[in-house]
């Protein structure tokens, strides 16, 4: 099996809309002649929230699709979380996906919020 520790996705500035940033997706399966694993799956570590507005609260909101799955609010693992301005969260996960799963954040109108996710990529 080959497992990589690494970033697994980042949004510089993750969208107003609903829903509108693909923070990250586990990956279909390589394109290598021998895979170690026949399912690629992700276990992320954490997801690192930063508002860099130096004046104004913001809020963001994350949700986690399976693959085939139509959004929905059960998938919502955070809903207009509030952060501080200059402030940084660091929220300790231990979040297991699948290949094709997703997932997807959004921050209030004008927000100026980065994400990142970090994790192990096992393939």
């Amino acid at each position: 099996m080959a497992e990589s520790f690494k970033i697994l996705g980042q949004a510089g500035n993750v969208s107003d809309s609903s829903f509108g940033t693909t923070l990250y997706t586990v990956p279909e399966k390589p394109n290598v002649k021998f895979a170690p694993r026949d399912t690629p799956q992700a276990l992320v570590s954490s997801i690192v929230v930063c508002n860099r507005h130096t004046t104004d609260d913001g809020s963001y909101s994350i949700r986690v699709v399976p693959n085939g799955e139509t959004p929905a609010d059960k998938h919502t693992i955070f809903s207009t979380n509030v952060i501080q301005e200059k402030t940084t969260h660091v929220i300790s996960l231990g979040l297991g996906l699948q290949v094709g799963d997703k997932i997807e954040a959004s921050v209030a109108s004008d927000d100026t919020i980065s994400m990142s996710a970090f994790g192990i990529e096992m393939v």
